[in-house]
């Protein structure tokens, strides 16, 4: 073999080497990227499925809190009620003993 066939051989097998290393590049890049975008995705997702989480047990409390409300509410209504008509004859009384003593 001769030296120049030889140099062109090793040039050739420097370049598929220098080709094969290209192609291995680009395919960890393009998969470095498909990761990347799948980390984002899968980010998005939990992000998402956080947000619907914490909704939830802000409404479930909010909820909880009206209910409570109402029920205090309902118990001040009904002990007015009961006070009213407890009173209500007196309160008159009361009244129309004021508007005639004037």
């Amino acid at each position: 073999m001769d030296i120049i066939t030889e140099i062109l051989e090793t040039d050739e097998s420097a370049q598929k080497s220098i080709d094969d290393a290209q192609e291995e590049k680009k395919r960890i890049l393009a998969e470095a990227e498909k990761k990347a975008e799948q980390i984002k995705s899968d980010g998005r997702s939990e992000l998402e499925e956080y947000r619907k989480q914490r909704k939830a047990e802000y409404s479930k409390t909010a909820q909880e809190k009206i209910n409570a409300s109402a029920e205090v509410t309902e118990k001040k209504k009904k002990e007015l009620d009961r006070q009213y008509e407890q009173n209500h004859k007196v309160w008159e009384d009361m009244i129309i003993k004021e508007i005639w003593a004037e």
